[in-house]
């Protein structure tokens, strides 16, 4: 059963973190939380968010909570976590060493064997199909030059995570994701910061 959580900015609202606790047993205090620091290439454990997302973690009751960063760390410490944080910051960076380590198939064993993965922002579009939209509106991202964009694939969904900030600062950019949705026939779903989706087995719940 998949128990995934896409989220744009985290489990930053009450309606997101209930949907969160939809995911996770009443006896949850014990579980192991590993949150991958991969996606934030310079300060990695120590950026801003990642602290964030840890002490949000320990607000809401949990113990064990631990950075992994599969760029430089043994990949199977992920089997031994119950929650995954797949963190933000650069997709790029994120999904090429989610593959070039090995991590993503892990993952998706992990999320065959019914563990709780989380996604905030280049997280939730790693867990998508492939990072063909970032190509697209971001090709200058592409730093490390892949052709093969495939993703995780653990859900069918292509987002865009901080949909309403990030047209305030480029007002081009929902014709982009417009464009991109007609040329590659799919649909993009647009995600503001207070807003998640809600992946449960077959059930797909967009929250906020």
């Amino acid at each position: 059963m998949r128990k995934l959580l896409l989220t744009a900015y985290g489990l930053c609202s009450e309606e997101i973190r209930n949907a969160f606790f939809k995911l996770v047993p009443k006896d949850f205090k014990d579980l192991k939380v590993g949150i991958i620091s991969t996606s934030q290439p310079k300060l990695k454990e120590k950026h801003p968010q990642m602290i964030s997302v840890k002490n949000t973690f320990h607000e809401l009751g949990f113990k064990k909570v631990e950075f992994i960063d599969i760029e430089f760390e043994d990949i199977l410490k992920l089997k031994k976590y119950d929650v995954i944080f797949l963190n933000g910051g650069y997709p790029f960076y994120l999904i090429y060493h989610l593959k070039k380590s090995g991590a993503d198939i892990i993952l998706n064993e992990l999320i065959n064997d019914d563990k709780i993965v989380v996604g905030l922002s280049a997280g939730s579009i790693a867990l998508g199909p492939d990072n063909e939209m970032c190509n697209y509106i971001y090709p200058e991202d592409n730093t490390f030059g892949v052709a093969d964009l495939s993703a995780l694939n653990a859900i069918d969904i292509r987002i865009y995570p901080h949909y309403k900030e990030h047209c305030g600062l480029n007002p081009d950019l929902e014709k982009r994701i417009f464009e991109f949705e007609l040329e590659y026939n799919c649909k993009v779903t647009r995600l503001n910061n207070d807003q998640a989706i809600l992946v449960l087995d077959d059930t797909v719940e967009k929250i906020g």
